[in-house]
């Protein structure tokens, strides 16, 4: 039988791809970390409103109702002047 012979070489070589790998394996996971960090932070945009919490429509509302109440309240001080 032949013996193994193990050199520095072989060692310092083995290290080396073992190194490279785990720092390929490193940047891919912080790539996959990253991009899932954006896909979260651009749901959580969709999901927030941009707009303020009321819509045109009850803005519009509200105001038609306030109207109408500064228009009675109105009336009421007229009639009371008379």
């Amino acid at each position: 039988m032949s013996e193994i012979v193990v050199t520095w070489t072989d060692i310092l070589t083995f290290a080396l791809v073992v190194a490279a790998a785990l720092i390929v394996l490193c940047w891919i996971w912080v790539d996959r970390r990253m991009k899932r960090a954006i896909q979260l932070r651009m749901h959580s945009e969709s999901v927030l409103p941009a707009a303020p919490p009321y819509r045109p429509a009850v803005l519009a509302a509200r105001q038609e109702e306030t109207a109408k109440r500064f228009i009675a309240l109105l009336s009421e001080s007229r009639k009371s002047d008379s």
